[in-house]
């Protein structure tokens, strides 16, 4: 599943491109594969990463407001020879449908410096 190509110049190899082919668009793509199982834990490691995070709390639906849709994003962690190492999945919101003052109030963007690394 995983195809890698090496350039070699002057005597050294480099790594050049690391392709994984196959990730699944959507979630019933990801549901009707063969390896659905293994999607399935990706998913599920992501919510209880949610969970233990309290990334989110549970609240009632207001009538009058729209819920944000949600996409599954997947993705095939290759391994420096091309062999799976492991499969990801994140949930991601649609922000793009939001509004400011209303769906949220904060952003941010966590940083860090080379250094602190």
């Amino acid at each position: 599943m995983g195809e890698i190509e090496v350039a070699e110049t002057h005597g050294e190899a480099y790594k050049v491109t690391v392709s994984c082919e196959g990730e699944p668009r959507t979630f019933n793509e990801a549901m009707s594969r063969p390896d659905a199982d293994l999607w399935y834990a990706a998913m599920t490691e992501e919510l209880e990463v949610f969970e233990k995070i309290g990334l989110y709390e549970v609240v009632e639906w207001p009538c009058d407001r729209k819920i944000i849709d949600l996409k599954w994003v997947y993705k095939i962690k290759c391994g420096l020879h091309g062999e799976i190492e492991r499969y990801k999945a994140r949930l991601m919101a649609k922000g793009f449908t939001q509004v400011h003052g209303i769906d949220y109030t904060d952003t941010f963007a966590p940083v860090t410096k080379f250094s602190t690394i």
